[in-house]
């Protein structure tokens, strides 16, 4: 009975440390907020959930809400993407979309870089609170480790304890 439990705790761990390791090596909807360039709206460590959208949707979006949207997308400068709003449209002399201006809503001017429509991951729909902290570690180099190591060792144990059940008893055990 101990054993099942140990197990079914055991097999919840390691698939709750997966989970978080596979959603954000191959999901592009899932994201967290890296730094305090969107405080007070975002804050560092939250868990952002991301909808795809087209360039048309956020230029409604732009036009007809009053807070602008935040969109997170790639750039030159950095190998992990931004989270910022989008600050102004920009348009060529032929009224053809160039491309975006953003904005970290903590930062004192609008981004140098023009976010093309191609850049965009994403437009931010939901922020949960803290939980991105967990991605952040599980993301960095240190974190990937560790969370290896940790599933290697309860997959270990739990492998040594049904081997000691196929045994026939516990340590100690004398029959």
């Amino acid at each position: 009975m101990g054993e099942d439990k140990s197990f079914k705790t055991v097999l919840l761990i390691v698939l709750v440390l997966s989970g978080v390791w596979l959603t954000l090596t191959y999901t592009k909807n899932v994201y967290y907020v890296p730094s305090r360039s969107m405080e007070p709206t975002l804050m560092v460590g939250d868990l952002i959930i991301l909808k795809h959208v087209t360039t048309e949707q956020l230029i409604l979006e732009y036009n007809s809400l009053e807070d602008k949207p935040i969109i997170v997308f790639d750039t030159p400068y950095s190998r992990d993407p931004w989270v910022h709003r989008i600050y102004q449209v920009l348009y060529d002399e032929n009224h053809q979309l160039v491309g975006f201006r953003t904005k970290g809503d903590n930062n004192p001017g609008p981004d140098r870089y023009i976010v093309k429509p191609g850049d965009i991951r994403g437009e931010v729909v939901l922020r949960i609170p803290l939980l991105g902290w967990l991605f952040m570690f599980a993301k960095s180099e240190m974190g990937f480790t560790i969370i290896t190591i940790i599933i290697a060792i309860l997959v270990m144990l739990n492998l040594v304890e049904f081997a000691r059940g196929l045994r026939g008893g516990k340590k100690g055990d004398k029959r």
